[in-house]
């Protein structure tokens, strides 16, 4: 019984090992300027270090899942006919997390596009900003330490003088 046990512990091994992935998930909403969704909108992935695109399009409900991604740096785009292109820049996939990134396309033509950073390039201005301004040092003050992805009132608690009003 004991052997049993050992030889069916080394052939499930290898499964779960193989369980943990190396990829990532980008999902979101695709909708207009009036919050109806977008139907059919090509959305594709392109990885900046390896130059290897992932596209995928909008379901019937405006949702759009890009799974599987290798961990790494991506450009996000969505393009639709009548509308302006969108592009979002600095958008950093984790292993085996799902990142969230719902846009609101804008009227116009596929050849303007509109451009996004993601929060961890934005962190980085603040904290050039606050490193400048306040009379903290700089190693003391790391906004990128505190800050959640969409929380502009720790932003304003953090700079010398902000005010969050309620």
């Amino acid at each position: 019984m004991r052997s049993l046990l050992v030889a069916v512990c080394f052939l499930l091994a290898p499964a779960f090992a193989f369980a943990q992935g190396d990829r990532g998930t980008i999902t979101g909403n695709i909708a207009d300027p009036a919050g109806a969704v977008v139907a059919g909108a090509m959305v594709e992935a392109r990885n900046t270090d390896t130059g290897g695109i992932y596209p995928t399009q909008s379901t019937g409900t405006g949702n759009y899942t890009l799974s599987e991604l290798p961990a790494g740096p991506y450009e996000i785009s969505v393009t639709v006919p009548g509308f302006k292109k969108y592009v979002r820049q600095s958008v950093t996939v984790y292993v085996a997390q799902t990142y969230r990134i719902d846009v609101t396309l804008e009227v116009g033509s596929n050849a303007e596009s509109v451009t996004s950073l993601d929060c961890d390039v934005c962190c980085g201005v603040v904290f050039a900003l606050l490193s400048a301004a306040a009379s903290t040092p700089a190693s003391l003050v790391n906004p990128c330490t505190i800050l959640s992805r969409d929380d502009n009132v720790k932003i304003a608690i953090i700079v010398p003088g902000g005010i969050v009003s309620r």
